[in-house]
C-alpha cells in the first residue's frame, strides 16, 4: 500500500512506520523503497521504523543493505546515481558503517 501523492513532491523527511512489513515480498520491499527514496529533497531525510523483533531486524537490514547497494554510501564515488539526494546514502542507526 502506498500513501505517497502522486505528485512529484519531494519532502526533507519522509516516515515509513512498519511499512516493509506490508509489502509482502522482496520485490514490493524494493519497488516501495524506490517511492520513498524518490520523495525526498536532496539531503532529505528517510526514517525507516520496524518492530523490535527478529522479523523487523530482518527487514531492516535487508532495507539497509537494499539501499546501501542501490544508491551507494554517501562517501563512496559509485552512490552519485543522479537520484540520489546528495550523492549517496548515510546510515545513522542500527550500524553507523557504510558497508553493507
Amino acid at each position: 500500500r502506498s500513501n505517497f501523492p502522486a505528485r512529484r513532491e519531494r519532502y526533507d523527511v519522509v516516515l515509513a512506520s512498519h511499512a516493509m512489513a506490508e509489502t509482502g515480498t522482496a520485490q514490493g520491499m524494493k519497488a516501495a523503497l524506490n517511492k520513498l527514496w524518490k520523495g525526498l529533497k536532496p539531503g532529505g531525510v528517510l526514517v525507516m521504523v520496524e518492530a523490535g523483533n527478529p522479523s523487523g531486524a530482518s527487514l531492516t537490514q535487508f532495507t539497509r543493505k537494499w539501499l546501501l547497494h542501490r544508491f551507494g554510501s554517501s562517501s563512496s564515488k559509485r552512490g552519485d546515481t543522479g537520484d540520489t539526494p546528495e550523492g549517496g546514502v548515510e546510515i545513522v542507526a542500527p550500524c553507523t558503517h557504510q558497508r553493507p
